[in-house]
């Protein structure tokens, strides 16, 4: 059991949906976004679903993001390359389709 101190710098919050495979977890991709950054802070699932509109076999997984630095607040370009990173990961890893 570890605790984490407070950040007093605020996070940064982005949504991301991608469509993959019903075989994959959604934990090995959740585990896969929070360790692929050390400026990640915390990945949820929020929501998974599945539907005629998705190919056969496919489902959709979303996920909120927080970025945060303890040591410094964030800009939008720090936190739009690392959220590319995270898009790049899923296409590559995964072989997912962001939405």
């Amino acid at each position: 059991f570890s605790v984490k101190p407070i950040s007093k710098f605020p996070p940064v919050i982005r949504d991301i949906a991608v469509v993959v495979d019903n075989r994959i977890r959604d934990d090995e991709i959740r585990m896969s976004i929070a360790t692929f950054s050390g400026d990640i802070h915390l990945v949820e699932l929020f929501d998974e679903f599945s539907s005629q509109k998705l190919c056969q076999g496919k489902k959709s997984l979303a996920f909120h993001i927080q970025y945060q630095n303890p040591q410094k607040t964030l800009t939008d370009k720090e936190v739009n390359a690392i959220h590319r990173g995270v898009v790049k990961l899923l296409e590559r890893k995964f072989k997912g389709v962001v939405r």
